[in-house]
């Protein structure tokens, strides 16, 4: 049986979070990403204990990162070699990093998760920026022509085919 006792959320918080939960899910299914990095903050935020604020988000990740891949899967756009190396490593590193959840004060989880946070945002940031360079460099614009005329009117066209009988990620 599952304990909520060390939650301590109360009704409103458990609300919230399941529709925001819900709407996360819809965008990471989209994106390819589970986004705990997203829904954690904003349990911290609600001021539940780090730990199990970590652990809860974790067994959300599992639940929807399952239900997004299938239609992923079912597309053809998994790789299947490139999930074992990954994640096997990830298994492991998980279970050892899970078991000293406890060993750690606060402070520390809260460190880790914000520069972690901070890691992932500066990386984001500079793909963006060199993703936007490249497309105006190929359209032949300059920095301070309208942005607008970069976005194709049909939507972002992906090339996961290519890259999954490429067998590995590309750009």
């Amino acid at each position: 049986m599952i304990d909520l006792s060390p939650l301590d959320a109360s009704t409103e918080q458990l609300i919230f979070l399941g529709i925001f939960t819900f709407a996360l899910g819809i965008f990471a299914g989209m994106v390819g990403v589970a986004l705990g990095a997203v829904r954690l903050p904003v349990m911290l935020t609600l001021r539940f204990n780090p730990a199990v604020a970590a652990g809860t988000n974790l067994g959300v990740t599992i639940l929807g990162g399952a239900a997004a891949s299938w239609p992923h899967w079912r597309e053809g756009r998994v790789v299947g070699r490139v999930v074992l190396v990954i994640g096997l490593p990830a298994i492991v590193g998980s279970l050892i990093g899970g078991s000293y959840t406890d060993d750690a004060r606060a402070w520390m989880l809260l460190t880790l998760i914000a520069s972690l946070l901070l890691i992932s945002s500066v990386i984001t940031f500079c793909q963006w920026w060199q993703a936007r360079r490249a497309r105006r460099a190929e359209r032949g614009l300059s920095e301070d022509q309208n942005a607008s005329t970069l976005d194709s009117p049909r939507g972002v066209k992906l090339q996961a085919r290519s890259q999954i009988q490429d067998g590995g990620i590309g750009w």
